[in-house]
C-alpha cells in the first residue's frame, strides 16, 4: 500500500466531520464493537443521510445522472476525457477535464468474487450497485491492478552489514520495544554469514560498491544517492515525514563505510485487497508506475489505499474512502488549472 497516500487520507478525517456537519448530516463516536480498543470510529445518526447529501452537493453545483451505468471512460491519446454512460438504449457521453472512480468494489458481481476467492462464497452485506464495472473500466483505460514495483532494495551500510555477523541484528539498533517479534526472530547472528553473502553476490541479487554512488550505477537506481542523502537527513532529525517511521528504526546508511550493499528482492504478498493502482495524489497508474492523465481512483477501488479486510478496524472503509475522495478532487482541481 502507498503509505503517503494513507497518511494524506488520514489528516483529512477530522475535516471530513466537519463537512457533514455543513451539509446536516450528524455523526456519533461509536463504541468498541470488536473489542479491539478502537474508541473513535464516527457512525452516522441521519436516516435520510443521502438526501442531505445529494442537496447540499447540488447546491454546490453539482449535477447527478441517474440509471445511467458508466460503461468506458472516454480517452483520447492517453488522456482521460469523459466518461461513457448508458441509460436504456443510450449512449451518453460525458465530458470532462478529470475523470474520478469510486464505485464500491465488486462485492455484488458473484462471478468475480468466486474467481478471486477460489470458489468461495461470499455474502454481500453492501450494494448491489457494487459490480466491479469501476475497476474494469479504469484496467480498459491502462490501469493495473497488480503490484506496479517488480523488485525493491534494501540499502545497508558494510558497517551494518558485518554488525550482523557478530550479533543480532535487533540488539545492533537498541533492541527497540516496539518491534516485539524480532526478540525471538532476529534474536541471534545471521548464520553462515560469509558463505551466505558471497552465494547472494554470485546469483546476482547482492550488489556492493564503494560508495553510494557507486552502488547506484551498479545497480541501475538512478536517484539512491538523493534518496539515501534525504533519508539520512530524516535519521539525524529523528522524524521520517514521509513515511511516519517510528524514530527506534531510524538508522543512518551512510556512516562512514568503506563499503555498501544493495540487496534487491522480488514483492511476495499474503493476500490482496484493492483494485487498481495509483500514486499518493490518487492518480491511476499504468503498467509504468506512470500517471494516466485525467483519471483517478478513490475509495475502495483503490488498490493503493487498502491492504487489510474492513473487520480488522471498523469504520476504515467509510473514512478512508470519505477522504481518499477530498485527496482526488483537491489533485483534480490542480491538474485542471494547469490544464
Amino acid at each position: 500500500m502507498n503509505a503517503r497516500l494513507l497518511h494524506e487520507c488520514v489528516k483529512l478525517l477530522p475535516s471530513n466531520i466537519d463537512i457533514f456537519d455543513e451539509m446536516g448530516v450528524e455523526t456519533m463516536v461509536l463504541g468498541d464493537r470488536y473489542n479491539f480498543g478502537f474508541l473513535n470510529v464516527h457512525g452516522f445518526t441521519e436516516k435520510n443521510k443521502g438526501v442531505n447529501f445529494e442537496e447540499g452537493l447540488q447546491a454546490l453545483g453539482v449535477e447527478f445522472l441517474y440509471d445511467a451505468p458508466a460503461t468506458a471512460i472516454l480517452m483520447e491519446d492517453g488522456v482521460a476525457t469523459g466518461v461513457q454512460c448508458e441509460s436504456g438504449k443510450d449512449v451518453i457521453n460525458v465530458n470532462a477535464k478529470a475523470v474520478l472512480v469510486c464505485t464500491g468494489g465488486y462485492l455484488a458481481n458473484e462471478e468475480k468474487v468466486a474467481a478471486e476467492y477460489g470458489g468461495c462464497k461470499v455474502v454481500n452485506m453492501g450494494s448491489l450497485n457494487n459490480t466491479g464495472d469501476g475497476e474494469r473500466i479504469v484496467l480498459a483505460a491502462g490501469g493495473v491492478a497488480t503490484l506496479h514495483e517488480k523488485r525493491y532494495y534494501a540499502i545497508f551500510s558494510e558497517n551494518t552489514v558485518n554488525a550482523m555477523k557478530d550479533s543480532p541484528y535487533y540488539q545492533s539498533i537498541g533492541a527497540p520495544a516496539a518491534w516485539t517479534s524480532a526478540a525471538t526472530m532476529f534474536s541471534a547472528p545471521l548464520a553462515n554469514f560469509d558463505a551466505n553473502l558471497a552465494s547472494a553476490q554470485e546469483e546476482g541479487w547482492c550488489f556492493k560498491a564503494s560508495s553510494i554512488a557507486e552502488l547506484a550505477e551498479v545497480t541501475g537506481l538512478e536517484t539512491l544517492p538523493e534518496t539515501v542523502t534525504e533519508y539520512d537527513s530524516y535519521v539525524a532529525a529523528g522524524a521520517d515525514p514521509d513515511f511516519l517511521k517510528d524514530p527506534a528504526f531510524l538508522q543512518p546508511i551512510e556512516d562512514g563505510s568503506t563499503a555498501y550493499y544493495a540487496f534487491e528482492y522480488n514483492p511476495s504478498a499474503f493476500n490482496t485487497f484493492g483494485g487498481p493502482r495509483t500514486d499518493e495524489q490518487c492518480r491511476a497508474l499504468d503498467a509504468n508506475s506512470d500517471p494516466i492523465p485525467g483519471l483517478y481512483v478513490a475509495g475502495v477501488e483503490n488498490g493503493s489505499l487498502f491492504c487489510s479486510p474492513y473487520c480488522a478496524v471498523g469504520g476504515s472503509c467509510s473514512g478512508l474512502s470519505q477522504a481518499s475522495g477530498r485527496v482526488a478532487a483537491k489533485a483534480m482541481v490542480e491538474y485542471i488549472a494547469n490544464a
